[in-house]
This record gives C-alpha cells, structure tokens and sequence, in this order.
C-alpha cells in the first residue's frame, strides 16, 4: 500500500508544476487570489497535522506544493499586465 500513497502523493504534489511553467514563460498565472490563497492555508495546516503522523508520501506533496505555492504568488505579485 505505500507504493500507492507515493504514486498519490508524487501525482498530488506535481499537480502544480503546469502553473508554475506557464509562468516562467509566460510571466504571469491564470490562478486567482482566492485559489492561491486558501490553497497554501490549506496546505500549510495539513502539514503542520501530518509532520505528528510523518507519512512521507503526503509530507512530500505537501512541501513540494507549497514551494510551488510560494512561486506562484510571488508570479502573481510581481506579474506583468497582459
């Protein structure tokens, strides 16, 4: 079964990565605030839980998404007007 939670885990935490390359090209993201936002509360508190059960697979979604997250605000910070 862990195979399964990291197959989970590594397709969760890869979900993001489409953003955050279309902003490195593009220079801006398609998300909205409010997605961002409760998106990184969302996962900043699951992490926070889970760092008492330390089940890798979701603690690596977890990180891997909220550096995605933290990229992808910063894009939406500093992006450029269409």
């Amino acid at each position: 079964m862990i195979e399964i939670g990291w197959i989970g885990g590594v397709c969760m935490a890869i979900c993001a990565i489409p953003e955050v390359v279309q902003c490195l090209r593009k220079g801006y993201t398609g998300c909205s605030w409010g997605l961002l936002i409760l998106w990184l509360v969302g996962e900043v508190c699951l992490f926070a839980v889970e760092l008492e059960h330390l089940y890798m697979p979701r603690l690596f979604n977890y990180i891997v998404n909220i550096i995605c997250l933290i990229y992808l605000i910063k894009c939406k910070i500093t992006e450029k007007r269409r």
